[in-house]
């Protein structure tokens, strides 16, 4: 193949017949001493050219590098509303074109991954993506195809070097580290080696992924059927999520290219994310760090127990419980006795003084199309909430890390309240020691883990919603002891996720159930869950009713303070 000066860098032109001259084996051998200090063998083989060996002294390159690794990447922490789509495999150019047209069509941007061996025997393919506004990352040399784990470290840095070396004479002037000096490995394979190696050369990052729906058993299979095996689960995609796909391994014709297009229509679009590069993720300002759940500002504010009084715990509840006017039995108000049950509030309201505010809750957790849909009602109108959070699901255990931080982060710097709605939708209607124990350990688990994310935020408050708004009278306590201010049912409860349209929640929400109905003080129990289909469709005609009315909506630390 000849190259001719059309377009291409001065360095690439220059370059392309040693490049060449590597690839096709019109080479001959030299033994060159190898750096790796654990290494088994003496030497190792490289192809040169003119008697000149291009070799970086790797030895003292690890000495200096003093061990740092680069740090995987594989999703972000970050409230960008964005997904990030990875490629590796450009040879197909029908398959790459017709994808780079998709990416168009959605005005999206993505980072493909480039060896160097593409670049020699695919310089067009290469430029075009280029010319689409894509990122380009060093893929690695891709002379190599053993898994970069079972390299050694010398090994690993050359594929790493001369990848770079082959990106950087590609793109000439245009190279910039900030925007090409990423690197993933071959297969995303990963180990402490690969990661100091990267570091050596320069790396901050090395970018791998959290979702891959081209594995070896979908290799024969449809779009379709890939989708519906590997996102059987999945809703939406996470806010972060870095998404792969290698463009020339399916074998039914399009299926590559309508995966990409319906993996951005089902799981990307509806929640009104956009696709981007992996730079463009990484160099967001709304890039995070999680703390530990020990070290999280505020997290010991909530803690197995801060040994209050009964007659404390008992003023607690009379001042700081805001009860439903369901619960005002001994059946429902479990452990209490008649003359307590008659000072527990049961009105389920806020005081405001007259004024007519009405307060907006939601509880449990849900998808980032279904929650994003929510936010975007309350920001059309202004109107700031309260989220009551479910922090784990049914897969999770209290020492797991929360399946969906960036969401929860996403809320709180819209300005809205958060507060627990318990890890694992604990019940608190307890009645046994046992119970406590465990309920003690869910929430301040649930606790400590939001504040991970957000406690910087000033958005976490010691606000806590019961589960099926159900309490007992050592539940209560409990709450109380380990540190919670307020404990907060509801007057007017909607059961959201039972309505049917839209139009039966609307009706509900302005013209009341049975004898309960909307006032000024009331607060509102919706639900972020993905079975509460309509509760953003309806706030979208209610918000703006009570507006008419005089009403405003208020978040409850508004009014409830500590």
């Amino acid at each position: 193949m000849a190259i001719h000066n059309q377009g291409y860098s001065t360095e690439f032109v220059k370059n392309f017949s040693y490049y060449q001259a590597l690839e096709n084996n019109n080479v001959y051998e030299v033994s060159v001493q190898k750096n790796n200090i654990n290494s088994k063998n003496d030497t190792i083989k490289k192809k040169v050219i003119s008697n000149e060996v291009h070799l970086t002294d790797y030895k003292q390159l690890r000495i200096k590098n003093n061990g740092k690794k680069a740090k995987i990447v594989k999703n972000l922490y970050t409230t960008q509303p964005a997904v990030g789509y990875v490629f590796r495999g450009i040879s197909n150019k029908k398959v790459l074109d017709n994808v780079l047209d998709i990416l168009d069509r959605l005005d999206a941007k993505a980072t493909f991954f480039v060896t160097g061996k593409e670049i020699l025997k695919y310089p067009e393919n290469v430029r075009e993506i280029v010319k689409r506004g894509h990122q380009i990352g060093n893929g690695g040399y891709g002379m190599n195809v053993t898994n970069p784990s079972q390299l050694d470290f010398n090994d690993l840095c050359y594929e790493i070097e001369m990848g770079r070396k082959c990106l950087k004479d590609f793109l000439g002037d245009s190279y910039k580290d900030e925007i090409n000096g990423y690197y993933m490995p071959l297969y995303a394979d990963v180990n402490e080696t690969v990661l100091e190696a990267a570091s050596a050369l320069g790396y901050k990052e090395v970018v791998i992924y959290n979702k891959n729906p081209i594995k070896k058993e979908y290799r024969d299979l449809s779009a379709d059927e890939i989708i519906s095996a590997y996102f059987s689960n999945t809703i939406s995609l996470h806010r972060g999520d870095i998404v792969y796909i290698r463009l020339d391994y399916l074998t039914k014709l399009g299926a590559t290219e309508e995966l990409v297009e319906k993996i951005a229509n089902l799981y990307i679009k509806p929640s009104n994310y956009e696709i981007t590069s992996v730079n463009n993720l990484i160099k967001s300002d709304l890039v995070y760090e999680p703390t530990s759940r020990s070290d999280a500002i505020d997290a010991d504010l909530v803690k197995n127990t801060h040994n209050l009084t009964d007659e404390y715990l008992m003023n607690m509840i009379y001042e700081r419980y805001i009860g439903n006017q369901s619960i005002d039995s001994a059946e429902r108000l479990i452990g209490f006795t008649e003359e307590e049950i008659q000072k527990i509030d049961k009105a389920g309201k806020i005081d405001t003084k007259g004024e007519k505010v009405i307060f907006l809750t939601f509880d449990d957790w849900g998808s980032d199309e279904t929650v994003v849909r929510l936010l975007n009602v309350l920001d059309k109108y202004d109107v700031k909430a309260t989220f009551f959070v479910r922090v784990g699901n049914d897969s999770l255990t209290v020492q797991d890390d929360m399946g969906n931080p960036n969401l929860l982060r996403a809320i709180a710097l819209k300005g809205h309240d958060i507060g627990s709605h318990t890890f694992a939708h604990f019940k608190i209607d307890i009645k046994t020691e046992e119970e406590q124990k465990q309920l003690r350990e869910d929430i301040v688990a649930a606790h400590r883990e939001m504040a991970r994310y957000i406690g910087d935020t000033g958005a976490l408050k010691l606000f806590f919603r019961p589960p099926t708004l159900a309490v007992s009278k050592l539940g209560l306590e409990t709450i109380f002891d380990c540190g919670y201010q307020y404990i907060i049912n509801g007057d007017f409860s909607t059961h959201d996720y039972e309505a049917e349209s839209a139009q039966e929640l609307i009706d509900k929400l302005i013209n009341g159930i049975g004898k309960r109905s909307i006032s000024e003080g009331s607060i509102v129990v919706m639900h972020m869950s993905d079975t509460s289909k309509f509760t953003a469709e309806a706030l979208d005609v209610v918000i703006p009713y009570y507006k008419s009315k005089g009403y405003s909506f208020k978040k409850l630390s508004d009014y409830l303070k500590y």
